[in-house]
């Protein structure tokens, strides 16, 4: 996204942290234009600290050379990318491919790093100064307690600071895959982050153990909270074709954006804060237990089904791990 977009933005973050802002601007088809971007970006907020820009996708090293001509003495120019197909990296809707499904990644990134270094005599970014503040957890709440968090191509979009939220509370964790795993690892909660579950969905059919597994979780009431992907998973069925069906649902896969930004929530005395992004669409009979409060547009809805909590959100922990109850469960925890 842009430098300005969502709240907190990547400009206001830069501000907050005391980071230099170096903007990459696609360079297509642009001659001052270009100049005139970068310099309304770069003072758009005054509080910014405007390190520099680096076009992309230029068509020629005289092209370069006359956007550079152009740019201000104030704007330092960090070198320049031609156009060049050896760089380009594969998008599905949601964005670029995961690294793991690129090939040639490590070529692409050295290609890209000396066409960069060979356009110019580049400049260091300066150093920037800060001191993070201490953030509180409610330490070893979690003590103990064990967590089995779906990891594979098919699931992971985790965020590293919930893990550390975790363990930070006393939780340890186990990976598992569901879709190639038979068993999930003992634990006290089940966690399904998001991914993308409709490009695996003949795996997740066919993997009629895991479903088993899932549903002994459900039955034996283990805490199982599922996000966007996780929850498409146990839904009845993905584009059509049947998956883990432990929630009553049909997920559909649309062609259009469903849902993106930051939304907030009050559940069991606490206020959450979690991020959307999906085209997916989720109907279902169910209640929402809440809907998410969204400054534009509509909330999300959050279902709970027996042991499970559902959404397609993606949650932040560390605002839940601050408040004076448990991280996870309901009446013991307060997520799960």
């Amino acid at each position: 996204m842009g430098l300005y977009e969502g709240m907190p933005s990547s400009a206001d973050l830069a501000i907050a942290f005391n980071l230099p802002v170096l903007v990459t601007i696609d360079a297509d088809a642009k001659a001052q234009t270009f100049s005139a971007v970068a310099t309304g970006l770069l003072s758009y907020n005054p509080e910014i600290k405007p390190a520099g820009v680096i076009p992309n996708k230029l068509g020629s090293i005289g092209h370069g050379k006359l956007l550079q001509d152009a740019l201000p003495a104030r704007l330092t120019w960090f070198g320049s990318l031609l156009e060049d197909d050896t760089f380009a990296l594969p998008e599905r809707r949601l964005g670029l491919h995961r690294a793991a499904e690129i090939e040639n990644l490590e070529v692409k990134i050295a290609a890209a790093a000396k066409a960069l270094s060979e356009s110019g005599d580049l400049p260091l970014l300066p150093l920037a100064s800060f001191n993070p503040p201490t953030q509180s957890i409610a330490s070893q709440l979690l003590a103990g307690k064990t967590i089995a968090i779906a990891r594979d191509e098919a699931f992971c979009f985790i965020y590293p600071a919930n893990v550390d939220c975790l363990v930070a509370m006393g939780a340890s964790f186990q990976y598992f895959s569901p879709l190639h795993d038979a068993v999930i690892p003992q634990a006290d909660a089940i966690w399904l982050p998001g991914g993308y579950p409709e490009l695996h969905v003949a795996k997740i059919s066919k993997n009629s153990a895991m479903k088993n597994a899932l549903q002994q979780g459900l039955d034996d009431h283990t805490p199982i909270l599922a996000e966007c992907g996780g929850m498409m998973e146990l839904s009845s069925q993905i584009n059509s074709e049947n998956v883990f069906d432990l929630l009553p649902s049909q997920s559909q896969v649309t062609s259009g954006l469903q849902g993106i930004g930051t939304q907030q929530l009050e559940l069991h005395g606490h206020k959450i804060n979690a991020h959307t992004f999906h085209y997916d669409v989720f109907e279902t009979a169910l209640t929402p237990t809440g809907t998410f409060t969204a400054k534009y547009g509509n909330g999300e809805a959050i279902y709970e089904h027996g042991s499970i909590t559902a959404s397609f959100f993606h949650f932040f922990f560390h605002q839940i791990g601050t408040q004076q109850r448990h991280c996870f469960y309901h009446e013991q925890f307060s997520l799960f």
